[in-house]
């Protein structure tokens, strides 16, 4: 199981806080049907099925060999892509958005020393809950 969060930074994975987030956004719409019809001077729509997904992107330190780097081996062979995962976008002190997702896309950027920057990007599988406390 893994876990992404938003405020505090931490990308969690099987309970293990492994890497730092720095941005992640979290998009929400719905798709609308036409109801217009004839005679009608202006159109007319209905809302339809509601989706969300979005992205994150961290920094994992590769030369943490006894935790950060055993869990970017793991991810390398990814999360696996296509499985449903909890997700958790922290916004402040009792303010989050939460859901279950499938990462569709992984993507490592080596940088400098043993710092990989990774990039994800997911698609919600369901309701997108709100708590804003």
């Amino acid at each position: 199981m893994a876990t992404y969060r938003g405020m505090d930074g931490s990308f969690t994975y099987a309970t293990n806080i492994v890497g730092e987030l720095n941005a992640w956004t979290v998009n929400s719409n719905v798709e609308v049907m036409d109801s217009s019809s004839f005679g009608t001077a202006w159109r007319k729509f209905v809302g339809g099925i509601a989706q969300w997904g979005g992205s994150a992107t961290g920094n994992f330190d590769y030369g943490d060999t006894l935790g950060q780097k055993a869990i970017t081996d793991k991810l390398t062979i990814p999360i696996p892509l296509g499985a449903a995962i909890a997700m958790e976008f922290l916004v402040g002190t009792g303010k989050k958005f939460t859901g279950t997702g499938v990462v569709t896309t992984i993507n490592w950027t080596a940088g400098l020393g043993a710092l990989i920057t990774v990039d994800f990007q997911f698609q919600g599988s369901g309701a997108l809950a709100i708590t804003w406390a």
